[in-house]
C-alpha cells in the first residue's frame, strides 16, 4: 500500500487530540500491516549501492541492508502495525546483530525495541527475527544496528512514519541522511577508544569523510600511499519546483559528529524536531547531534536558472573534513550549472560546549503542562581510566557491560546549562520535548519522562564510541508489571538459539565492549 501523505492543517486540527489523549501509544486503530524484509550482510566489492568509494574498503568490509548503503527507506502509515522481517547474513566474520527503531515509543512492546542484551538476545548468523510494533507516533526518523557498533560499519537506515503536518507544504523530498563516515573497520575504531592512553582530549579516530545521503567523493590526497583511490563520484542533489514549498527530513545518522545543514540563498523554516511538530521558526542553518532529527521547509523563490549549494559542516568531532557539499537545482535546469559563491551564514564554533543553541526555539506546537515529578535522580558522567589503564566512561561511578538505544523518550527537556545542576528547577513552559539530545561539555541536562510504559528502557550517549565504553544505563520501568509479562516464544526461542551459539563458538561470539 503507497503511503498517504495528508499535509493540510484542517486534517491536523482534526487528528491530533486523540494522541494527546493517549499520548504515548494506542493513538489510532491500526489501518493496515506494513511488512518489510531487511537483510544485513558483508559487502566486500564495490558493486553495491556506495557512492563514496575509498576503494580499500575492500579490505575493511562495509555492511549492507539489503544490499545497499545507507538501508533501504522504511515507509509507513500513522496506525500501521509495523512488521519488520530481519534476516542475519552477517558472515565472514559471523556476527550476532539487532536493529533498533530509533524513538519508537514501543507502547506495551518493549520486546520489539531491538537492544541486544537488554530487550532481546542476538540474531545469531543465518537467524530471522520479526519485529512488529505499532506506528504510535509520526515524522521522520531511521533504524540501525544495536549491537557491537553496526551501526558504525554501515547498518542503518531512514524511517519515515507519513501522517498530518501542522503547517501547509507542497512536496515532500523525503530523507536527506547527514554522517561521518570511517574507512577503518569499527572493531579497530572500538579498540581505540579503549586502548590505554595518556592524552584523554582524543581516544578515537578522526573520521575520513562526511556523507549526505550516503554520497561524496573522496579527497585522494588523504588516502595511504600505493592504495586505489576514486575522487569523482557522485554527491547528493535534490530538485525544487519553483514557486513551491518542499519538504526536507534531516537525520544525523552519525556515529560521533554534530551536523550543521544549509542552503544557499534560501531559508529554513524547523517545523519538526525528532518526532514532535514544533511552532515553526526561522533558521539559515540546523544544528543536529547524533541521533537527532528536524523537518524543515524550503520555499523554491530563488532565481531558477541557477543551482545552489547545500552545506554540511560538522563541529564536536575529530575528522578529516570538516564541510560537504550537495546541489539544489530548479525545474529542468541542467546539472551542469555549478553553484555560484554565495554569502555564508556565520555559523558560532560550538565546539568548546557542543550544547544545543536552538533548545529554547523548539516549542511544540500542541503545549503539554509538566507537573513535578514523584522521584528525581542524579548521574553524574565523567570519563576515566581503569585499573588496565583502559578507557570507560562512566554513570554514578559504574560503566555498563552487556550479559552477553532506546534513547529515552525526554517527555520534557527542563534545562540545559553549564555547571553542575544545583537540585532547584523552575519549570519553563510548554518545554521542548525529544528522544535525542544534546548534552553540553561541563555542564547538565535536566529531563523528565512518564515512567507509564513497563519495560526496560535505554539511556545512552548516542555518541558510538562512549556507548561502546559504558555511557549507557537502564531504567527498569513498572518492574512488578513487568515480572507478570509472558515473553513470547519467538523471542524465548532467538535467546535459545543464541545461547546454544555462544557455547559452541566460546568469546568469539561476544563483541569486546559493552555490547552495544
Amino acid at each position: 500500500m503507497p503511503p498517504c501523505r495528508p499535509n493540510t492543517q484542517s486534517f491536523y486540527q482534526t487528528n491530533w487530540a486523540t494522541a494527546i489523549q493517549y499520548p504515548l501509544g494506542e493513538t489510532v486503530s491500526a489501518t493496515s500491516t506494513t511488512e518489510i524484509f531487511l537483510t544485513p550482510v558483508w559487502c566486500e566489492s564495490t558493486n553495491g549501492r556506495f557512492n563514496e568509494q575509498f576503494l580499500p574498503l575492500m579490505d575493511s568490509s562495509l555492511l549492507t541492508v539489503n544490499g545497499q548503503f545507507p538501508g533501504p527507506l522504511i515507509e509507513a502509515n500513522w496506525g500501521d502495525t509495523v512488521e519488520i522481517i530481519v534476516h542475519n547474513n552477517i558472515t565472514e566474520p559471523e556476527e550476532g546483530t539487532a536493529v533498533h527503531w530509533h524513538g519508537i515509543h514501543q507502547k506495551h512492546t518493549g520486546l520489539m525495541d531491538g537492544v541486544s542484551g537488554i530487550t532481546q538476545c542476538p540474531i545469531v548468523p543465518g537467524g530471522t527475527f520479526t519485529y512488529r510494533w505499532k506506528a504510535s507516533t509520526y515524522g521522520t526518523s531511521w533504524y540501525h544496528g544495536h549491537h557491537a557498533l553496526q551501526y558504525g560499519g554501515g547498518l542503518w537506515g531512514p524511517l519515515v512514519i507519513y501522517g498530518p503536518s501542522h503547517v501547509d507544504f507542497d512536496i515532500d523530498l523525503g530523507p536527506m541522511t547527514l554522517s561521518d563516515y570511517y574507512h577503518m573497520p569499527y572493531e579497530e575504531i572500538a579498540m581505540d577508544a579503549i586502548s590505554t592512553s595518556t592524552n584523554l582530549t582524543i581516544f578515537a579516530p578522526a573520521s575520513d569523510n562526511q556523507l549526505m545521503n550516503g554520497m561524496n567523493s573522496f579527497n585522494c590526497s588523504l588516502a595511504p600511499a600505493n592504495s586505489t583511490c576514486s575522487d569523482d563520484m557522485p554527491k547528493a542533489s535534490l530538485r525544487f519546483e519553483s514557486g513551491k514549498t518542499h519538504k526536507i527530513r534531516l537525520i544525523n545518522t552519525s556515529v560521533e559528529a554534530m551536523q550543521i545543514f544549509s542552503i544557499d540563498r534560501h531559508k529554513l523554516i524547523v517545523v519538526t524536531t525528532d518526532f514532535v511538530p514544533v511552532q515553526p521558526y526561522e533558521a539559515e542553518y540546523v544544528i543536529l547531534g547524533a541521533g537527532m532529527r528536524a523537518d524543515v521547509l524550503v520555499k523554491a523563490d530563488a532565481n531558477p536558472a541557477e543551482s545552489y549549494y547545500m552545506r554540511m559542516s560538522t563541529q564536536c568531532a575529530v575528522t578529516k573534513v570538516n564541510e560537504t557539499f550537495g546541489t539544489i537545482y530548479y525545474d529542468s535546469t541542467p546539472t551542469t550549472v555549478v553553484p555560484a559563491t554565495a554569502t555564508l551564514p556565520v555559523i558560532p564554533n560550538f565546539s568548546s560546549t557542543c550544547g544545543d543553541p536552538d533548545l529554547l526555539k523548539k516549542k511544540p506546537y500542541f503545549e503539554k503542562t509538566v507537573s513535578s515529578p514523584d522521584m528525581t535522580l542524579i548521574y553524574n558522567v565523567n570519563f576515566t581510566q581503569n585499573a588496565s589503564g583502559n578507557h570507560n566512561w562512566i554513570m554514578n561511578n559504574v560503566t555498563f557491560q552487556a550479559d552477553w538505544s532506546r534513547p529515552l523518550y525526554l517527555e520534557a527537556i527542563l534545562a540545559e546549562a553549564d555547571g553542575l545542576y544545583n537540585g532547584s528547577m523552575v519549570y519553563p513552559e510548554n518545554p521542548a520535548r525529544a528522544d535525542t539530545e544534546l548534552f553540553r561539555r561541563y555542564g547538565h541536562l535536566v529531563v523528565q519522562f512518564d515512567a507509564d510504559n513497563p519495560g526496560v528502557w535505554s539511556f545512552h550517549c548516542h555518541v558510538a564510541w562512549h556507548a561502546s565504553v559504558g555511557l549507557y544505563i537502564n531504567f527498569v520501568v513498572k518492574p512488578k508489571e513487568l515480572r507478570g509479562t509472558k515473553i513470547p516464544d519467538d523471542v524465548r526461542e532467538t535467546c535459545r538459539v543464541w545461547e546454544e551459539y555462544r557455547q559452541l563458538n566460546g568469546q568469539n561470539a561476544l563483541p569486546f565492549d559493552s555490547g552495544l
